[in-house]
């Protein structure tokens, strides 16, 4: 994974977290801020990997982020392009199976994908819904290492 791994302290589920800071804007389009994105491979061994990822923006002013997303949107892209899920407000979707993880966004506003990946490229993408503009922070979790079926 590319990013800044950080050690996660839980003592259920062990995880790894790959933080990726959005202050600087990897996509621009006529000096506007658009999306922001992050690329990572999983690697499960024997084939899979089932990762929680998180978009949060209204969570980090606790922290004295200033301009922080309001409400930030996610998607997760394949290696061919193919959308395999997106998610605006967690808790519209997949809210016990993503809470049974321990790793539930602490603002309902924040977004979450909980997934089993085949081996393989990704690219996740935080936007701010409606266009809205600012500082998030966008995290990768892994969950379990799923068997192959």
């Amino acid at each position: 994974m590319q990013g800044t791994r950080a050690s996660h302290a839980r003592s259920s589920p062990p995880a790894g977290v790959w933080c990726f800071p959005l202050r600087n804007p990897v996509v621009r389009e006529r000096r506007t801020r658009v999306a922001r994105r992050a690329g990572f491979s999983s690697s499960g061994g024997n084939g899979s990997i089932q990762v929680i990822i998180r978009a949060l923006g209204p969570t980090l002013t606790q922290f004295g982020v200033n301009g922080a997303l309001t409400d930030p949107t996610l998607a997760l892209i394949d290696g061919n392009g193919n959308i395999v899920a997106s998610n605006d407000n967690w808790k519209n979707t997949q809210q016990s199976t993503i809470q049974a993880t321990g790793f539930a966004p602490p603002n309902d506003l924040e977004s979450a994908i909980l997934v089993t990946l085949p081996n393989g490229n990704y690219t996740a993408i935080v936007s701010g819904k409606n266009g809205t503009t600012g500082v998030g922070l966008l995290e990768v979790y892994k969950v379990a290492v799923a068997a192959s079926q």
